[in-house]
């Protein structure tokens, strides 16, 4: 019997390329006239750069001598790209703008997978229509990559639990490494997982292979991170506290040493 969730071939692809149209006609300006730089991009962009050539996410455009320890992930991830493509704002956000399509394709499929069809086309036109995500999808910021990885994460969670294969786990664990390693704020996606685990194996949560591939697979990603952070705890103690200083409105700099510091906002 057929599923009624489910729609015909035809009707989903037409439904898909409206989804892909709307998200195309918000983005391309970015790419083509290329409007105002965002605050964000230039020193991004020379992170990446600084771990193209030196292997670190330097930034001494900045007078930041040392490496940044937080949210390193962009920088490792748009180095290759760099390399492949070269650097400039075309390039920083066209890589943006096809992590932000994929992450319209994981949202569909993850909505597609628990209510039909109908459900995932909904869902990927409200998110390609939504204000927030698509200022975010056309410029160079972490915010996108995070997202993506995020919802890369929960996608391959989704996938892995009918079919009860570890390998499925251990990608969702490296994903949300990797959404962490861009942007911290992802730790959440590891709380939602871990109660979606206990869900599913809350009588042996121990025991079930889902669990200890997932951890695996978090700590292929944020081990190597952890204990560099742990070696530089002196370092990232200031970089830690520019963060808290910049989400209560107060202003940072750099000190002598190139470490990042923060300052009263006045």
């Amino acid at each position: 019997m057929r599923d009624p969730r489910r729609w015909d071939g035809p009707w989903l692809a037409v439904c898909a390329a409206i989804v892909a149209a709307v998200y195309v006609h918000d983005a391309l300006p970015y790419l083509t006239t290329l409007p105002r730089v965002n605050v964000d991009e230039p020193w991004l962009l020379e992170r990446a750069y600084q771990v193209l050539k030196n292997g670190t996410p330097r930034q001494p455009m900045y007078g930041l001598d040392h490496a940044y320890l937080l949210q390193t992930g962009y920088g490792y991830l748009f180095a290759p790209w760099i390399r492949v493509f070269g650097l400039g704002m075309f390039q920083a956000r066209l890589l943006t703008v096809l992590l932000g399509g994929g992450t319209l394709i994981s949202v569909g499929l993850i909505a597609s997978r628990l209510v039909g069809s109908g459900g995932g086309v909904a869902a990927a036109l409200f998110l390609a229509t939504d204000s927030n995500f698509l200022g975010g999808a056309r410029d160079a910021r972490t915010d996108i990559p995070a997202v993506f990885f995020a919802s890369l994460a929960l996608l391959l969670f989704l996938c892995g639990r009918p079919r009860r294969s570890w390998w499925w786990f251990l990608s969702s664990g490296v994903a949300t490494g990797a959404a962490i390693l861009c942007h911290a704020n992802c730790y959440w996606v590891g709380i939602i997982l871990f109660l979606w685990y206990l869900v599913d194996h809350g009588r042996r949560p121990l025991t079930a292979p889902a669990g200890w591939a997932y951890l695996a697979g978090l700590g292929i990603m944020l081990g190597p991170y952890v204990a560099i952070l742990v070696r530089n705890w002196a370092e990232f103690q200031p970089a830690f506290r520019v963060c808290r200083f910049r989400s209560s409105g107060s202003r940072c700099c750099a000190s002598p040493n190139g470490i990042a510091v923060g300052t009263s906002a006045s």
